[in-house]
C-alpha cells in the first residue's frame, strides 16, 4: 500500500473540489499530483535512513562494532533498493517528457514536470550521499573489528610465549634423571616454582616495556 496515493484518492472521493480539479480535463495535472505526492513521501524515508546512519556511527565508536555488522548491511541494502527504485523512476520521468506530444499537451507537461525532475535529482543526490556514508561506515567498522581481532591475537600470542618457559621448566624437572637439582630437596618445589615466577615476571616486564601487553 502507498499511503500518499490512498490519501489522495480518499480526498478525491470525499471532496468535489479536489475531484473536479484532478479528475476532469487534461490528465497531466493528475499524473503530476500522483508523482509529486510519491516523491514527497520519499523524503521522510530518506530522513529515516539518515537517522539510522547517525545511530550506527555513534554505536560503532562506542565499542559495538560487532553488533553493528548486520544493521549496517540492512541499511546498505535499503539504500541500494531505494536507488534501484529511483533509477527506474528517473527513466519513467524522462520518457514521459521525451514523448510528451503523444500523451500530453507539451506546454503543460513542461510546466508541471520541471519540479518533478528537480525533486528526482535532489532525492538521487541524497541517496548518493547516503550510499557513500554507509560504505565509509562499513569500511570503518571492518577496520575496527580487524584491529580488535589483532589485539586479541597479540594478547593470546604473548600469553602463549609466557607459558612456554614454565612448561619447559616443568618438563625438565619432570624427567626421571638420576641427578636432578632441587627435586629431592625440602624446598625443591618452591624453588622450582620461584624460578617459573621469576621468568614470568621478567617476561611481563619486557613485554610491558615493549607495549605488547
Amino acid at each position: 500500500k502507498l499511503p500518499p496515493i490512498e490519501k489522495f484518492f480518499e480526498q478525491c472521493q470525499l471532496t468535489d473540489i479536489v475531484r473536479e480539479r484532478f479528475m476532469t480535463g487534461n490528465p497531466t495535472k493528475l499524473m503530476y499530483e500522483i508523482l509529486n505526492r510519491l516523491q514527497e513521501y520519499c523524503f521522510p524515508m530518506l530522513d529515516h535512513l539518515n537517522d539510522d546512519i547517525d545511530h550506527l556511527e555513534s554505536a560503532i565508536f562506542k565499542g559495538y562494532e560487532r553488533e553493528m555488522v548486520k544493521k549496517i548491511l540492512i541499511v546498505r541494502r535499503n539504500i541500494v533498493n531505494f536507488r534501484k527504485i529511483m533509477q527506474a523512476h528517473k527513466n519513467v520521468i524522462h520518457k514521459l517528457i521525451d514523448k510528451n506530444t503523444k500523451y500530453f499537451i507539451p506546454t503543460t507537461i513542461n510546466n508541471y514536470y520541471s519540479n518533478i525532475l528537480e525533486q528526482t535529482k535532489d532525492i538521487w543526490d541524497i541517496l548518493n550521499n547516503l550510499k557513500e556514508t554507509i560504505e565509509a561506515l562499513h569500511s570503518t567498522n571492518e577496520s575496527l573489528i580487524s584491529f580488535r581481532l589483532n589485539d586479541i591475537m597479540k594478547f593470546l600470542t604473548v600469553i602463549s610465549v609466557m607459558i612456554i618457559p614454565a612448561n619447559l621448566i616443568a618438563s625438565i624437572f619432570g624427567m626421571n634423571a638420576i641427578f636432578m637439582p632441587f627435586v629431592k630437596g625440602v624446598y625443591g618445589f618452591w624453588v622450582i616454582l620461584g624460578i617459573m615466577a621469576f621468568i614470568l615476571l621478567t617476561l611481563t616486564i619486557v613485554f610491558k616495556k615493549k607495549k605488547w601487553l
